[in-house]
This record gives structure tokens, C-alpha cells and sequence, in this order.
């Protein structure tokens, strides 16, 4: 095996349905035991899931208009971002102790409704 690629987490479907502690322990410690797997079976890479609600929160607005960039400083405003930064710092930490290559990939969603349909959410999306 060459990588890992962990896509699995509790996400936004839960919100108002779980615990602050079951979002940690599927999201933070979950992602920990794939760390720890990587390194006892010698597997190299790990490619983790992550959420731009990292940067801009659940209503994407925690910077107001803004163009993103990667320097920003994250600003998760409820647990879901704030336990996906935790896993994107693990990474981090993986990578530098000991030496797995990692990647954390940020994904964003719009809508699907037509673009007509859109008007100012896209704005502020």
C-alpha cells in the first residue's frame, strides 16, 4: 500500500445531532489511529480530508468578503472546522516527527441550484 486516503469524518449532516466529544473522537482520534496504522505498516502517505469551513466558518462569512488565500488565519466556529484544523495540525506534525508525507485537501461546496437561482449567496459563497 502507497497511501492512505481517509475521506471518512462526521461532518455538517450532524450538526445539532452529536456531541462535541463524539465529533472528537470520530474525527480527531479516528484520523489519529490512521496516523499510527501509516507508521506500524510503513505506509508513506496519507491524504486527509479537510473543509474550508476551516477559514470561513459554517456560514462562510467568519472574514466577510474576502479573497482566500492559503496564509489566512483559520476561524472555525464550531466544532466540525475546529476538529478538521486539529487533523490538518496532526498532519503537520506527522510529516515533520516523523517524516510521512501528508496532504490535507480543503473542500468547498456551492449549491445546486441554477446560477440564476444564486443571485448574492454565490457573493457570499
Amino acid at each position: 500500500c502507497d497511501a492512505i486516503i481517509h475521506t471518512a469524518a462526521m461532518h455538517g449532516a450532524s450538526f445539532c445531532k452529536a456531541t462535541n466529544a463524539q465529533f472528537i473522537a470520530t474525527n480527531v482520534l479516528g484520523s489519529e489511529n490512521l496516523f499510527q496504522a501509516a507508521l506500524k505498516f510503513d505506509i508513506p502517505r496519507l491524504v486527509m480530508s479537510s473543509t474550508m469551513e476551516v477559514l470561513l466558518g459554517r456560514t462562510w462569512d467568519a472574514y466577510g468578503t474576502a479573497l482566500l488565500r492559503e496564509d489566512m488565519t483559520p476561524r472555525p466556529d464550531w466544532i466540525y472546522p475546529l476538529t478538521k484544523l486539529q487533523v490538518e495540525q496532526m498532519s503537520e506534525f506527522y510529516a515533520r516527527v516523523y517524516g510521512l508525507e501528508t496532504i490535507d485537501l480543503r473542500y468547498m461546496g456551492f449549491d445546486d441550484r441554477p446560477m440564476e437561482q444564486l443571485s448574492f449567496d454565490l457573493l457570499a459563497r
